[in-house]
Formats: structure tokens, C-alpha cells, sequence
């Protein structure tokens, strides 16, 4: 079963210079894979693009659906202010959005609770469901619980954690 695949993948920045040229690759259920190369040949941006964080000029990228990729960051850079807490509540920024939009269309369907609105209730909903929005603080208790993450921990700023700490959060964070 493939679990990636890219084919003819370019990504460039700037015009005539590409950064990925042509990739082409295949990744089945069960192999190891390791990517090898020198600083600024396009590793970092390869991973991006399969995260969705960067999109390609062409080519094709699939992933089975129901998958999701995730990339531990080598030195992660928060607010200098965040705490263990606000690294791992990141991972649910996108949930917080979708539940902000539903707020804001549900003070528009008030006032207006026209068709349009309505149906983008809906879709926000059906999101917020996907996302399992419901259980954020649950899936973080059960993550901080199995991975020893204690409340004096949560609590202390994360730019005071020592290296493996913050690694250890960091994957709790993708993991969630």
C-alpha cells in the first residue's frame, strides 16, 4: 500500500530558480525512509510540502486520505512569554479558529439567518466535529498523563526546558 507518493514535484521562490526539481518518489506501508542532503537543497521544503504548510508549482503529492503528516521542528521558536501549557495548546489553534468563525456566524445568523449563513454554520460545525473540537482538553490530559507531563511542568515557561524536554514536548505537540 503506498502511503506517499510525488511525482515530477517543483517548487521554486523565486522565477527560473527551483528549489525542487522534478522529484519524484514512492514511500510503501512499512519502509524507512531517509532523506540525505547538504543545507538549502530543498529538504526542509520537501517536508513542508507534504505537511500542506508550503504549496508546489507542479508535480503531484498524494497522501491517503485519513493521513496526516507532521514535522518535529530541530529548534522551535515560540513567544518567549509561552509556556509548556501554550506550546501544547498550539496544536489547537486550528480547532480555536474554527470555533471563533462559528462564534461570529452565530451572532450574523441572528441578525441575518440567511441561507448563506446558515450553510456556513453548518460546514463549520461539521469541521469542528471533524476535529474532534469537543475533546481538545481531554486528548491533552490523556497525552500529558501518558507522557509524564506534569501540571508544574505545563506551567513553566518552555524557553527554560532543556533540549530533550523541549523535543519531548515538541512531538507531544505534533501528536496532538
Amino acid at each position: 500500500m503506498i502511503e506517499i507518493q510525488v511525482t515530477n514535484l517543483v517548487k521554486s521562490f523565486s522565477i527560473g530558480e527551483n528549489v525542487l526539481n522534478g522529484i519524484t518518489f514512492q514511500i510503501n506501508k512499512g519502509e524507512r525512509v531517509g532523506i540525505l542532503g547538504r543545507n538549502g537543497t530543498g529538504k526542509t521544503t520537501l517536508f513542508k510540502i507534504l505537511t500542506g504548510e508550503y504549496d508546489y508549482d507542479s508535480g503531484s503529492v498524494v497522501i491517503p486520505s485519513g493521513r496526516r503528516i507532521g514535522l518535529l521542528s530541530q529548534i522551535p521558536v515560540y513567544p518567549e512569554n509561552f509556556t509548556v501549557s501554550d506550546v501544547l495548546n498550539s496544536a489547537f489553534d486550528y480547532v480555536k479558529k474554527i470555533e471563533n468563525e462559528i462564534k461570529s456566524v452565530t451572532q450574523q445568523i441572528e441578525n441575518n439567518p440567511s441561507k448563506s449563513n446558515l450553510e456556513r454554520y453548518s460546514k463549520l460545525t461539521a469541521a469542528f466535529d471533524v476535529a474532534d473540537g469537543y475533546n481538545t482538553k481531554v486528548r491533552l490530559e490523556s497525552l500529558c498523563n501518558d507522557w509524564n507531563i506534569y501540571s508544574k511542568m505545563l506551567n513553566q515557561p518552555f524557553v527554560e526546558l532543556s533540549g530533550g524536554e523541549k523535543t519531548r514536548i515538541n512531538l507531544a505537540r505534533l501528536l496532538l
